[in-house]
This record gives C-alpha cells, structure tokens and sequence, in this order.
C-alpha cells in the first residue's frame, strides 16, 4: 500500500539552530510517518534520497517535505514523492570559491616565459619637519 504524505517541518524547526536542524527533522519525520502508518518510530526505515533531501534543502530553507509511504506488514518505507525526484535538477548550491589555477611544468623545448621587470622604487622627497606648535606659542607667549 503507497501513500503520499506532506509533511510541514517549518512549524517544528523555525526554533530550531541551523546546525541541529537535520537530526530534529528527520526525528519529527520519522514521529510523523510513525503516528500516519501507526506504527512505531523503530519500524520506520527511512530511504537515502529522503536524507539527501534532507541535508541540501530542508535544513537550511525549511521547505515542506512531500514523501511516499509504503507500508509492508509492520514496516514502513520512506521515499521522496514523485514530485520531488528529480530535485537535485532545480538544486543549486550556493556559490563556491573558485581556486586558482595552478601553474603546471613548463613542456620540453618551449620557450620560458619572460620574466617580470621589476620597477625602480619612488623615493619620496623629504619635506622639511615642521616646528612643533607648543614651541611656536611659548615664542609668542600664549601658553
């Protein structure tokens, strides 16, 4: 027997910090697959697309999970609905840091690349130090 479910983890994880949301999610999953199939918790096994689904979207957006389940005597298996298989199609991760390209070794017989000029420093031309101000106002007697 299939069923579908949609189950809403927002209400459960809004409260919740981000780096505890998956554990909490897939506990109030498994709570509610349990209490919909009336079976208990531990004969709930839970499918790996459901955890993927988990971990890269419901744990950071919060979004609500639509999952089938198909009870087999006293077990009951979770996967991801129809709708949400092929997910990983919208999924787009944020944006990682590109590294730099790293030089490799130079071919035999190439050429070598020309070297960097270095260029001549600037030197600043001093500029004569200025009198300081206390001894300017003792001059003129102001202090």
């Amino acid at each position: 027997m299939a069923t579908s479910l949609t189950i809403n983890l927002r209400k459960k994880l809004v409260a919740i910090h981000s780096t505890r949301r998956r554990k909490q999610a897939m506990r109030y999953l498994r709570a509610e697959v349990a209490r919909h199939a009336k079976v208990d918790p531990e004969d709930v096994s839970i499918g790996m697309d459901v955890n993927e689904y988990m971990i890269r979207n419901v744990a950071i957006h919060l979004r609500p999970v639509q999952v089938s389940l198909d009870k087999t005597g006293g077990e009951v298996k979770v996967t991801l609905s129809d709708s949400l298989k092929n997910w990983r199609k919208t999924y787009t991760p944020a944006a990682q840091p590109t590294a730099k390209p790293v030089a490799t070794a130079a071919k035999p017989g190439a050429k070598p690349a020309p070297a960097a000029k270095e260029q001549p420093k600037k030197q600043d031309a001093k500029k004569p130090a200025a009198a300081p101000k206390k001894q300017e106002q003792k001059d003129k007697g102001q202090v």
